[in-house]
């Protein structure tokens, strides 16, 4: 097959969770002996950061055949230009055009992406590619679904409404001002805004041939929304390098380490996640161990919300920021946490992955099972329902070396049945043959 490939980042072997997938996908597509096409779309404007990033991948693929890396397109090139005024009056447009009625039409105020269609319609037919790929990219959908002639196979990791939805149902975590008539008049007017997002953007997956999900929750939405074919495929992670450590270390002398979060400390899932690690977690774990020995380390860049920074401010907490080799933090540790489920925001999740690439015992919330079904209680991850079962399975786990590495060991075989790179992205492509041979029968293609 000829794909075009749309990414919303450079892939990069050593990056982010979207880097990591979007360069397994171009990776092992290549070696299947398929010709790749990559576009990727920015969301900032052009400059050094992201100049350097598409000159190293340029360089990584100049000598390899069957792929083509396009020039970079930066959807945020005019946005410092505006002016405040501007951007309020834009809002306005937003708001108005989201009410019901006139709400389900596809608005470029909410996907600026739909301004790149053109562009890569005209780059789509000079490939004469065969299907349209997107991994993980609200901009993929945006710019992509209106274009005919080539089928559309999406493979998504989070449907665009979803974020905002959970950030506007608990506005007081993201630092949402709601006080007084302004502020709840302007969280009203973000709900409705939202709620059009979310029409619209169904509204751009309909006109897709597939929309393949790494959550099984979010396969179901699709389908009870009335997507045609909405499948499941599983998340996705490369090998460990080194390979696994089954089970992790715990100091006999020292304290009890845990990796307490890995990622974005204002990402959406992370905040659920450390708030309950700060308010609920942490002192349970402090009043169990002793305040001097439990460590839980929280690992990432970004910045948290003003509530969540409130409650890290702990004895038994370490914020760690940005390191170099997480690998071998996590390999240090007796019990990776996952606590981004714990609010109700429930997505797929690249670090159990990362875990179970290393055999390290997961410790998550039961909410993470209703995103990947293949998650099994005591086999390979312990499960809570709240602060206080959590608390007793990050005891039972650092007292318990034979668990841990039973979990680990668990985990590790969940993670090479079903997750490893080179098992998802196989069956991604059978299903995208599949959609270009029932598109070519029904004499869509161009």
């Amino acid at each position: 097959m000829k794909i075009f490939l749309v990414l919303s980042n450079f892939p990069y072997k050593n990056g982010e969770a979207i880097e990591v997938v979007g360069y397994e996908v171009m990776r092992l597509m290549l070696a299947a002996g398929h010709h790749i096409d990559v576009q990727v779309l920015i969301r900032d404007h052009p400059n050094d950061f992201h100049a350097k990033k598409e000159a190293q991948i340029r360089a990584e693929c100049r000598d390899l055949d069957g792929i083509d890396i396009l020039p970079a397109i930066y959807l945020g090139r005019d946005e410092g230009r505006q002016s405040r005024w501007r951007k309020r009056l834009e809002y306005m447009i937003t708001a108005v055009c989201s009410i019901p009625f006139i709400r389900r039409r596809p608005n470029p105020l909410l996907f600026p992406a739909m301004r790149a269609r053109k562009e890569i319609d005209i780059a789509v037919r000079k490939m004469e590619s065969d299907i349209i790929l997107g991994i993980w990219s609200w901009e993929s959908l945006a710019a992509t679904h209106a274009i005919r002639g080539v089928p559309k196979f999406m493979y998504y990791g989070n449907p665009d409404h979803k974020p905002p939805e959970a950030r506007l149902e608990h506005p007081q975590l993201y630092d949402i001002p709601v006080d007084g008539v302004k502020g709840a008049l302007n969280l009203r007017l973000l709900k409705m805004i939202n709620r059009a997002r979310e029409l619209q953007h169904l509204r751009m997956m309909r006109r897709c041939e597939v929309t393949a999900n790494n959550s099984l929750i979010d396969a179901q939405y699709y389908k009870d929304a009335g997507h045609p074919r909405s499948l499941y495929l599983q998340n996705m992670w490369p090998e460990a390098d080194g390979g696994p450590l089954f089970g992790g270390d715990c100091a006999d002398n020292g304290p009890v380490k845990v990796i307490g979060s890995v990622g974005n400390l204002g990402a959406t899932g992370n905040t659920f996640g450390l708030h309950f690690l700060g308010h609920q977690l942490a002192p349970r774990l402090e009043r169990i161990f002793g305040e001097s020995s439990i460590e839980v380390d929280v690992y990432g860049g970004g910045k948290p919300s003003k509530a969540v920074a409130s409650v890290l401010n702990r004895p038994s907490i370490r914020m760690r920021g940005w390191v170099k080799d997480i690998a071998a933090e996590i390999k240090n540790s007796c019990a990776f946490l996952v606590l981004t489920n714990v609010g109700g925001f429930i997505v797929g999740n690249t670090r159990i992955l990362l875990a179970w690439s290393l055999g390290t015992c997961v410790i998550a919330h039961t909410n993470s099972a209703l995103s990947m079904p293949e998650i099994k209680h005591m086999e390979n991850a312990l499960l809570g329902n709240d602060a206080d079962e959590i608390a007793h399975l990050i005891e039972m786990a650092a007292r318990d070396k034979g668990l841990r590495e039973r979990i680990g060991r668990g985990g590790y075989e969940t993670f090479q049945k079903y997750y490893r790179s080179d098992k998802v992205v196989p069956m991604m492509l059978q299903s995208m043959q599949q959609c270009v041979d029932e598109y070519c029968a029904a004499g869509l293609k161009n």
